[in-house]
C-alpha cells in the first residue's frame, strides 16, 4: 500500500472528524455531531452528479473504470527502482557468459516490461526491433495511464461545481417554502452540505 496516500487520508479524515467534534469549550467529544454532516440528497448530488458529468465528458471505456483508478492510489508502485537496476545488473553479469542462460531467470521476473524485452533478447531480435517495440510499449502504457488521471481529474474538478449547483437547488428550496417553518431546516442542510461534500470528495477521494 502506498504509504503516503494511506497517511495523507488518515490525516485529513481525523482533522475533519476532529473538528467536527470536539468541544473546545468544554475539551469534550460530541460524536453525535456527525450526524449533522449527514443528507442523503445532498450526496446524491454532488457524487451522483459527478459521476454522471464523468460519463458524459469521458469516453465509456475510460470512465467505467474510475472505481479502479481510485484503488490504484492506493497499491504499492510495483517498480522498485532500485531492485529493478540491480536485477538488470545480475541479468547482464548473466548475459556476459551466456546470453541464451538469461531465459533460465525470466519466470522470476516479476516486472513484465523487463521480463517482455529479455525474451527478445534471448530470442536474439534485431536491437532496433527491440528498442522500438520496448518503445512503443512505453507509449501505449503511458497512453493508458494518461487517461486515468484525466478520468480523476475531471472527478476532482467536478465534485465542487455539483456541491456549488446543490447549494443553488438548496436555496431555491429555502426560498420557495419560507411559509413553512418545517422545510427550511431540510433545505438548508441542503444548501449547505452539497458544498460541504463537494470539497471533501475533491480533496480526499480524487486528490
Amino acid at each position: 500500500m502506498e504509504q503516503g496516500t494511506l497517511i495523507g487520508t488518515i490525516l485529513a479524515w481525523f482533522m475533519l472528524l476532529f473538528a467536527m467534534t470536539f468541544d473546545f469549550a468544554t475539551f469534550s467529544v460530541k460524536a453525535g455531531n456527525v450526524v449533522y454532516f449527514w443528507d442523503v440528497p445532498s450526496l446524491m448530488i454532488v457524487f451522483g452528479g459527478t459521476i454522471a458529468s464523468t460519463f458524459i465528458s469521458h469516453p465509456m471505456g475510460d470512465a467505467k473504470g474510475f472505481m479502479g483508478y481510485i484503488g490504484q492510489s492506493w497499491k504499492k508502485s510495483p517498480v522498485q527502482l532500485v531492485e529493478t537496476l540491480t536485477l538488470i545488473v545480475d541479468v547482464s553479469k548473466i548475459a556476459r557468459k551466456n546470453i541464451l542462460a538469461i531465459e533460465d531467470a525470466l519466470p522470476s521476473i516479476e516486472n513484465l516490461f523487463l521480463r517482455g524485452g529479455l525474451r527478445l533478447v534471448v530470442d536474439r531480435a534485431d536491437r532496433e526491433a527491440i528498442v522500438d517495440m520496448m518503445a512503443h510499449e512505453v507509449k501505449y502504457t503511458m497512453a493508458g495511464k494518461d487517461n486515468e488521471i484525466a478520468v480523476i481529474g475531471t472527478m476532482a474538478s467536478l465534485c465542487p461545481a455539483w456541491g456549488m449547483l446543490g447549494t443553488l437547488v438548496g436555496l431555491v428550496l429555502l426560498l420557495q417554502n419560507l411559509d413553512d417553518p418545517s422545510a427550511i431546516g431540510p433545505a438548508m442542510a441542503v444548501a449547505l452540505i452539497t458544498t460541504f461534500y463537494g470539497s471533501l470528495f475533491a480533496n480526499t477521494i480524487f486528490a
